[in-house]
């Protein structure tokens, strides 16, 4: 059974997620247009702060700031799905996308100590 993940407010948190397969989906501007286009509604949508986003061939990292942390796993959720569904109807595919759940991580604030993701060939 999987562990109960709890987020507290206002702590920023380090999340990775990984296309499954690590296929290079994000070499292709268009995708990273989609995924730009759909995180900017997320931020319409809920109330957090983001900063330091790696977009990678295969993989996302972004530190994230939810006003309310029980909003953070929504946040992610509703990214991924809305991005997956997209990307699947654009490119005329069916399936799963993302490799499994998000990895997030406590980080210490400020957000410049977020770490960036070396790229991975």
């Amino acid at each position: 059974m999987r562990q109960v993940r709890s987020f507290v407010s206002d702590i920023w948190y380090e999340v990775s997620t990984t296309i499954n397969n690590n296929e290079p989906v994000f070499l292709d501007q268009k995708v990273r247009y989609l995924f730009e286009q759909v995180l900017l509604e997320t931020e319409m949508r809920f109330d957090f702060d983001l900063r330091d986003l790696v977009v990678e061939r295969g993989r996302v990292t972004f530190c994230i700031k939810s006003a309310d942390g029980s909003q953070l796993p929504l946040i992610i959720k509703w990214l991924k799905q809305t991005f997956a569904a997209r990307f699947n109807a654009q490119s005329k595919r069916r399936g799963h996308l993302w490799a499994g759940r998000a990895k997030i991580r406590l980080v210490s604030s400020p957000p410049a100590e977020c770490p960036q993701v070396p790229e991975r060939r």
